[in-house]
């Protein structure tokens, strides 16, 4: 299939998803789409869609910082854990 017509079925499942839970006066939970087998996957949702979370790849400390940040994962809260360690205390920015 063109990855075009992947994106929509899937986008079209994640609205139906999200339909049914307003149907039944529930909110909406956050999806967290974590892609963990092949690099060659489809993209389901647009990275700036509400609501969902895109991860890919498999490593011991993305499970961890998932797990830790009560599933919250933002590109910032991956990036200050990367450069968190104590190796990373002396350095200055300079502008």
């Amino acid at each position: 299939m063109q990855s075009s017509i992947l994106f929509t079925l899937a986008f079209n499942e994640h609205e139906a998803i999200r339909k049914k839970f307003e149907a039944e006066g529930f909110a909406v939970p956050e999806v967290v789409f974590w892609n963990v087998g092949t690099s060659k996957a489809s993209v389901p949702v647009v990275a700036a869609q509400v609501g969902v979370a895109l991860v890919s790849g498999y490593s011991k400390n993305l499970v961890r910082l998932f797990l830790e940040a009560d599933g919250v994962l933002t590109p910032a809260a991956i990036m200050a854990d990367a450069i968190s360690g104590p190796e990373y205390d002396d350095l200055q920015v300079l502008d």
